[in-house]
């Protein structure tokens, strides 16, 4: 039996079969993530130049989640993706940028995150923004809206698992100890 022919909405035009491997790839990202019970949603930005090369945001950005865990000392689950042009292609390069989720069996003190984005990235205008995950707003489709361009950089904590149903993998040593070191802090909470 042959599927049904799926039409670019508003059109009579049939999505290709790239177009629809993409479509596919993106429900199972957000369905697989939809099942995180997500606290913040953030936006992050330079208030000052960081040039156009990849690496130097995203050292900055590694910087910054390291920052992090080191105050927050609690597990932390995150997906962030870096976006530096825009998703339409209308308008070329933009400032990099990120866009984050978080989530911790512990409240993440919201002004320690602002104030260390600041020390990296600088504090002019509004460089970040951190507000309640709230399921109705999109936010996790927001995150990941640029994760189909190739050139797109986006990755999640190595943790994440913790946070969703269904078994954490524990492969390796180094998950078994993350697995051991989140059982112990819930049991000190």
């Amino acid at each position: 039996m042959n599927s049904p022919t799926l039409l670019i909405p508003s059109t009579r035009i049939p999505y290709t079969g790239q177009e629809q491997s993409i479509l596919n790839a993106r429900t199972a990202r957000i369905n697989h993530f939809s099942q995180v019970p997500w606290r913040y949603f953030s936006t992050h930005t330079f208030s000052r130049p960081v040039g156009p090369q990849e690496e130097y945001p995203l050292q900055l950005w590694n910087d910054y989640i390291d920052e992090i865990g080191d105050h927050h000392r609690d597990t932390i689950g995150y997906l962030w993706s870096m976006e530096r042009r825009d998703p339409h292609g209308e308008y070329g390069l933009i400032r990099p940028h990120f866009h984050a989720l978080w989530v911790s069996p512990r409240p993440l003190d919201a002004r320690m995150m602002e104030d260390s984005w600041k020390h990296v990235a600088g504090s002019g205008g509004n460089p970040v923004l951190i507000e309640p995950f709230e399921e109705t707003d999109a936010g996790l489709e927001y995150v990941l809206k640029v994760a189909d361009h190739p050139d797109c950089s986006w990755d999640f904590s190595p943790n994440l698992s913790f946070f969703a149903p269904g078994p954490v993998d524990v492969s390796t040593a180094q998950a078994r100890r993350r697995l051991r070191r989140h059982q112990s802090r819930l049991l000190k909470a």
